[in-house]
């Protein structure tokens, strides 16, 4: 059977930061498979996708988080679904994004969706996985990201400043 190499160069400048160019083989393909092995679309080109969010940051009740993923497919995105677990969490799930939108916490266009504080139930750690879907049948799941939740306001909030003087003995 004939090795297909994929040669795929693709620079995306988005704040300047994003810029990718590499080579993709048949084993990619494995990615897009519908669980049994099977190959949904030998031609699917897996995503390009990345967290525009600080992880481990804490949200207290009555905040809302944007949470958003810059993503690009050269077939298009059709969706990046957010799934979030932990804490009792109660919104929507998964939260499916369609389209790049302006998030206003970022000031960036992207797919994005906000995440109220208060649709937990119980402080504590949770965690969001998002999986970016090409229109052409790639697909690309982003390493978890975890936060803290203050859904009750009970927590100890951490306290720390910079100063331009001063030290740790005397302030």
């Amino acid at each position: 059977m004939k090795k297909i190499i994929r040669i795929m160069c693709i620079s995306v400048i988005t704040l300047g930061i994003l810029t990718g160019c590499w080579n993709n083989d048949d084993s990619a393909d494995k990615k897009n498979s519908g669980g049994s092995g099977d190959i949904v679309n030998p031609n699917a080109l897996t995503p390009i996708a990345r967290w525009d969010v600080v992880p481990n940051q804490r949200i207290t009740k009555g905040e809302t988080l944007n949470v958003g993923v810059v993503a690009f497919s050269k077939a298009g995105i059709d969706r990046v679904t957010f799934t979030v677990s932990g804490q009792g969490y109660s919104g929507t799930n998964p939260v499916s994004a369609t389209a790049m939108t302006h998030n206003a916490q970022t000031n960036v266009y992207e797919y994005w969706f906000p995440l109220n504080a208060d649709s937990f139930s119980t402080n504590g750690v949770f965690t969001i996985q998002a999986t970016a879907y090409g229109k052409d049948g790639g697909i690309l799941t982003l390493p978890t990201y975890s936060f803290v939740v203050n859904a009750t306001g009970t927590l100890a909030v951490p306290k720390a400043w910079v100063s331009t003087s001063g030290n740790n003995t005397t302030g």
